[in-house]
């Protein structure tokens, strides 16, 4: 009633969904281990694939029988190790590892912008990935160079060729950043360096 935007939640205790939005996002990611957050995220994906999420508590009950907590649950959510996952930038609205196992080179990634240094900028994306004319998931930015990202894929990746001694302006917007020496690096949340562009990559789920 208050449109909230992450009301209501999807529990998985009771879940009926259409098999075709279930395969659109690839299903549950098999990332999460243990204890909770694995339905947190299949929510956030499905309403990124503009899936409304309704509840149905006003037409059914559940029935929860008891059994013991399971080992991995905390005493309290927060402190739950999914958490820090579920709450990853730049998350795929269809997950690598769900129904298919998608490799890297499965991922649809576009250039925006203009690197300055081209033929150094193909270094790193030579042969990674299929070429496709479907939106990209990933956006890569380059710098030095020109443009700025989008703001429509799941993922923005700011890769910085070239020594800053701070920062460049465009990291607060990038999910990934892999950069070469820059002194406050580790600032932000998910940095790699340059010889870690596979990990890099490996890291967008």
């Amino acid at each position: 009633l208050i449109r909230h935007p992450t009301k209501p939640k999807l529990i998985g205790n009771n879940v009926g969904i259409w098999r075709a939005d279930f395969e659109r996002v690839n299903g549950y990611d098999e990332n999460y281990q243990g204890w909770g957050c694995e339905d947190d995220d299949l929510r956030y994906r499905l309403r990124r694939a503009g899936v409304k999420i309704e509840s149905i508590l006003r037409w059914t009950h559940t029935l929860h029988l008891w059994h013991p907590n399971d080992r991995t649950m905390p005493a309290h959510w927060k402190q739950g190790a999914n958490v820090q996952y579920l709450q990853r930038r730049g998350r795929l609205t269809r997950c690598r590892n769900g129904l298919e196992k998608r490799p890297i080179a499965d991922l649809r990634v576009q250039v925006v912008g203009r690197p300055d240094r081209p033929e150094r900028a193909g270094e790193f994306l030579r042969d990674r990935f299929a070429s496709s004319t479907a939106a990209p998931e990933v956006e890569i930015l380059f710098r030095p160079g020109e443009g700025r990202f989008s703001g429509h894929a799941d993922c923005n990746m700011l890769v910085a060729l070239e020594p800053y001694r701070a920062l460049p302006r465009e990291a607060h917007a990038a999910d990934v950043l892999v950069a070469a020496d820059v002194p406050n690096l580790a600032d932000h949340p998910r940095h790699f360096r340059l010889h870690e562009f596979e990990q890099a990559l490996a890291a967008v789920a």
